[in-house]
């Protein structure tokens, strides 16, 4: 859902095109056989060159030669540009001093005459007729870079450094004013590089997000043999027809993950694999398979937009809508969202989200909206500050059209006659795991999601520790707004007019409540943290027992 930005500096594509011609001409390199070539770039190298600036991210699998090509280019400005003070910073003393003894090979064995050096070390290199350093670093020192001059700056796998933030506040003023700065990294959970990646794809700041997944790389395919069939699972089919992969792509993609896998259960492997190999950028940082929406059906649209409000299907006359409502302080901190499904055509049709909507306005907004698309039924939150929301709601809206629980205090009541039912649905721990699970089940079903930001939420939605929740640094507000639509289309299919007068009993071969059969919802009870307690809590006493009776099986 994010555009590519533009170079902000005019002429740095002519610069790197004649960089690659220098390179090319003057450095070998050994391959990934250990076997010393001519340095020709590869296809990730030329993209990246074409689309650089002088403020990069870097975000990539493993081995696609963007160290090796950051190296050479360092190289390169040392020995043509005066003062130049080129820097690498690396995680570990290791792994440092790996990318000077590379720098090195490549002085020792280029092409032509060879450089003057002056001071050599194992952390610098001097060059006296241009008065340029290379130098390297590690980044367990907070301090590095106080007092120097970087004029180009590569931070290598900058995801695991102990302490990335720290190290910028130091290192960035060194390089304030850097001809080039790159931070380049696979991925390493959702940590402070996750930040500054996030931060990039918004297009706030001065750096441009690049990202580069594994079948970009030319290397990482696999012959087949004469009459082979790829043993693809489901996951796989998509990931070939969504990015129109071949199968020479697709056999070294399941046989690199077997490398990590003990078996075809072991999530943490997959996982693993995922971080280091990633489609995506959001399967870059899921790190563990503890995502709670295995199933996404997505279609990106382009939507009209109205302020905060975006459509990306208008109302259809004879569509019935549903409508939910998560409220917020409006003090610029979580998001109010609202969340509209159309629930004849099973699909996303528009987005409210604003993180400076007070409860007021969240509601006058989401009733203007839900009497737009055919007085549509509604489902609001009513934790928190939507407790005030709710109140002002039930003024604009008609309260017929919004979701009705039974309260507490009258459950304890031993009329039945005397209860009253109370507007709104309050999110607990048992009754979390319910709207969440009610919308995995429909989207299992196929409910089709068109917002961008609604697909990246629920891409990185997780069960910790039996907890759903977003993970750190991330929103969950349009994911939770999404899981009350979605209550909201089992209200709709629990009150559809009956013909017989008697309550029927559940067709499990129908949709209903919200679940297709047995199988699938003992596959939910026994999953979901209080699984038996939602059965009680949303069914009927002679259902739940019959329900309940039939897991004993």
């Amino acid at each position: 859902g994010t555009e590519w930005i533009r170079p902000r500096c005019r002429g740095i594509l002519t610069l790197m095109r004649d960089i690659d011609k220098v390179i090319q001409a003057m450095f070998v390199i050994a391959n990934k056989q250990a076997v010393t070539v001519d340095f020709h770039l590869n296809k990730v190298q030329r993209r990246y060159s074409a689309e650089c600036t002088s403020r990069d991210i870097i975000l990539k699998a493993r081995r696609e030669g963007f160290s090796s090509y950051i190296r050479a280019e360092w190289l390169v400005a040392c020995l043509v540009d005066r003062n130049t003070r080129a820097v690498i910073l690396s995680h570990d003393a290791e792994a440092t001093s790996k990318h000077l003894e590379v720098v090195k090979f490549h002085i020792r064995h280029m092409k032509g005459a060879k450089p003057e050096i002056g001071y050599n070390s194992k952390i610098e290199i001097t060059f006296p007729k241009t008065d340029s350093t290379y130098y390297i670093g590690t980044a367990g020192s907070k301090s590095f870079g106080r007092g120097d001059t970087i004029t180009h700056l590569h931070m290598s796998e900058a995801a695991f450094y102990p302490d990335l933030k720290a190290l910028q506040a130091s290192v960035m003023q060194a390089a304030a004013h850097a001809k080039r700065v790159v931070l380049e990294s696979t991925a390493n959970g959702f940590n402070y590089f996750y930040d500054l990646c996030e931060k990039a794809r918004r297009g706030e700041g001065e750096f441009k997000l690049h990202f580069y997944p594994w079948f970009e790389d030319e290397e990482n395919r696999r012959p087949l043999q004469p009459g082979e069939k790829l043993a693809l699972w489901d996951d796989d089919i998509k990931l070939q027809r969504q990015f129109n992969l071949t199968n020479e792509q697709m056999k070294w993609y399941i046989t690199k993950r077997r490398e990590f896998m003990v078996s075809d259960s072991d999530i943490e492997g997959l996982g693993l694999f995922k971080q280091e190999y990633p489609s995506t950028i959001e399967e870059a940082f899921i790190s563990t398979g503890a995502t709670f929406f295995q199933t996404i059906p997505y279609e990106s649209l382009r939507p009209e937009q109205e302020g905060k409000l975006l459509i990306y299907k208008p109302p259809m006359e004879g569509h019935r809508y549903v409508v939910g409502v998560d409220y917020c302080g409006g003090v610029g901190q979580d998001y109010a969202v609202i969340q509209v499904i159309d629930a004849s055509e099973f699909e996303q049709v528009a987005v409210y989200r604003d993180n400076w909507a007070d409860p007021e306005m969240t509601s006058v907004k989401a009733a203007n909206i839900a009497k737009r698309y055919n007085l549509a039924h509604i489902v609001p939150e009513v934790n928190n500050h939507g407790i005030l929301g709710v109140d002002i709601l039930k003024r604009l809206y008609p309260t017929g059209r919004i979701y009705k629980r039974e309260s507490p205090d009258s459950r304890k009541q031993s009329n039945k006659a005397s209860k009253k039912p109370a507007l709104g649905f309050i999110t607990t721990e048992r009754t979390k795991p319910y709207s969440c699970s009610t919308l995995k089940t429909y989207l299992k079903r196929g409910l089709k999601i068109h917002d961008s930001e609604t697909y990246h939420e629920l891409q990185m939605f997780t069960e910790i520790d039996g907890a759903l929740t977003a993970p750190e640094r991330e929103h969950d507000d349009l994911v939770m707004a999404l899981a009350l639509a979605a209550v909201g289309i089992k209200e709709l299919v629990k009150n559809e007019p009956q013909e017989q007068k008697e309550a029927p009993s559940i067709d499990w071969s129908k949709p209903v409540m919200p679940f297709s059969n047995v199988d699938e919802l003992m596959e939910i009870a026994k999953n979901t943290p209080r699984g038996r307690d939602l059965i009680s809590a949303f069914y009927s006493k002679s259902e739940a027992s019959r329900i309940l009776s039939e897991m004993r099986r």
